[in-house]
């Protein structure tokens, strides 16, 4: 992967949610992202660890929560706070069934 590449993919939500095909030689593997290392001075990836996968193996992922209709909820427009206790969610599931993210909609949704 081109180094420009990866700095998109890392800007993107859900990156080590999203499964990527990496060429190694002649073989193109399935890979799950695990861990990115960054240079200290200029904040840039020196180094991504990846886990191969195929489709019947099962992994532990952290799946970002994601509110929307924030302004349609009654209960935010009276004054009442969103309170986020857990940005993300754990998830044990298929490699190849991993959600981008877990959508919650706020329409309707009263104080309490």
């Amino acid at each position: 992967m081109a180094p420009n590449e990866l700095m998109k993919e890392l800007r993107k939500a859900g990156f080590y949610t999203t499964l990527f095909d990496l060429k190694v030689d002649a073989k193109t593997e399935r890979v799950l992202p695990r861990d990115v290392q960054f240079d200290p001075v200029t904040d840039r990836p020196i180094h991504v660890d990846f886990l191969r996968v195929s489709t019947t193996t099962t992994v532990t992922v952290m799946v970002p929560v994601v509110f929307k209709n924030e302004a349609a909820s009654p209960g935010l427009k009276r004054g009442g706070v969103l309170n986020i206790v857990r940005h993300e969610i754990a998830f044990i599931c298929r490699a190849d069934h991993i959600p981008h993210a877990i959508e919650i909609d706020l329409t309707g949704c009263e104080i309490g």
